[in-house]
């Protein structure tokens, strides 16, 4: 096993050990979170959600832009930091995710939302753009929905796109991983299994293949979102997050990564569980102090979706014309690196208020047409 590879896992496996030791036991209790109507959106994870597309952007500039100029190696050191990008995302995903009951009208409900909010876009963007961007004007003319059908679980294709692969799964297994939490007694006990579970998938397939598509990998972070939703209240579970002992620890645990993230100079992928909860407790036990403030991160928080979807299209448009441009490097890798920045945040948020004002709109014209009925 290779030098950074055992720091990772040794460095999880401490703070693991630390953080299930020390969790208090958490009782599965009737969450009547999920009766109650849809809460006010949360500015703390719109803000955690800004930052993690900002490290997302950044990432995929400095792989992109790492094969065309020789940047110095803190680009790389900075790439491997921002490798809590992802997990953040998995994390807030679960925590968001709600389902009143288990009636197959509500969770019929469930699936259309996602499916409307998410799939579509990503489906109709993806053929379109993806198809544009990476076939006709580089690879030449291809059938645009034959590319799709084969790129939904090509890596060649969707690479750029794995976290909403991954994502999609996770919500089609939702409803019976919330069912799991209200039939486990001990929410301990589930977490300490489920981390089991994926940190052995994820050597699984590091060893043997890619873990890019499959869920399993990805899933304890995804249910540490659910179960921290559903015992936000515990007041143990408060005190221990809170705790100056714990805190000490974070802090620790984010310096050992950081230390070795140098010294290694490799990136570890999206697995260091031990750094992820770390930086993201220390930073969810002061969430009160983001309430409005960092409005600019709030902001790419609401749009990450679409960010997420626009950014690789643009920055391949951008990357195909640096690669044509390599002589001045210092000079073209600040003006693409601009670029990149500029039309991946900028595109997205127009396709977000063009998306919102059509949806608006349906909506008010179905509401017309309801009004009629009834009168």
């Amino acid at each position: 096993m290779r030098f950074e590879s055992v720091n990772v896992y040794t460095n999880t496996l401490i703070f693991i050990a630390f953080f299930f030791l020390n969790l208090p036991v958490l009782k599965n209790t009737k969450n009547k979170d999920e009766a109650k109507k849809q809460e006010k959106r949360d500015y703390f994870f719109d803000v955690l959600r800004g930052v993690s597309a900002t490290g997302v952007i950044l990432i995929h500039l400095i792989r992109w832009y790492l094969n065309v100029y020789e940047l110095p190696t803190v680009f790389v050191y900075l790439s491997n930091i921002l490798r809590f990008s992802v997990p953040f995302f998995f994390i807030i995903s679960g925590y968001l995710c709600t389902l009143k009951n288990y009636s197959g009208k509500e969770v019929f409900s469930f699936y259309s939302r996602k499916f409307v909010r998410l799939f579509i876009p990503y489906t109709i963007f993806f053929i379109f753009c993806n198809y544009i961007t990476r076939h006709y004007l580089f690879y030449g003319f291809e059938n645009p929905v034959l590319t799709f059908f084969t790129g939904v679980s090509t890596p060649e294709y969707t690479t750029q796109y794995y976290f909403l692969i991954i994502l999609f799964q996770l919500y089609i297994i939702y409803p019976l991983l919330l069912w799991i939490t209200k039939k486990v007694k001990n929410h301990k006990t589930l977490l300490i299994t489920i981390f089991i579970l994926s940190f052995i998938s994820m050597i699984r397939f590091q060893v043997f293949g890619s873990y890019y598509y499959f869920f399993l990998p990805y899933t304890f972070y995804f249910m540490f979102g659910m179960l921290l939703r559903q015992h936000k209240d515990d007041i143990d579970l408060k005190k221990f997050i809170s705790s100056k002992t714990s805190t000490i620890v974070y802090i620790v645990t984010i310096a050992i990564f950081l230390v070795f993230a140098i010294i290694g100079r490799e990136e570890y992928g999206n697995f260091n569980f031990g750094f992820v909860l770390s930086l993201f407790l220390l930073l969810y036990s002061h969430r009160e102090k983001f309430e409005n403030k960092f409005k600019f991160l709030n902001s790419l928080g609401r749009n990450s979706y679409y960010i997420y979807l626009v950014h690789p299209t643009i920055f391949n448009l951008v990357y195909g014309k640096a690669c044509m441009n390599i002589e001045t490097q210092p000079l073209n890798f600040i003006v693409y690196t601009i670029l990149s920045i500029i039309f991946g945040v900028f595109c997205p948020y127009l396709l977000f208020v063009i998306v919102h004002f059509i949806k608006n709109k349906i909506k008010l014209l179905f509401n017309k047409n309801n009004v009629k009925k009834i009168s």
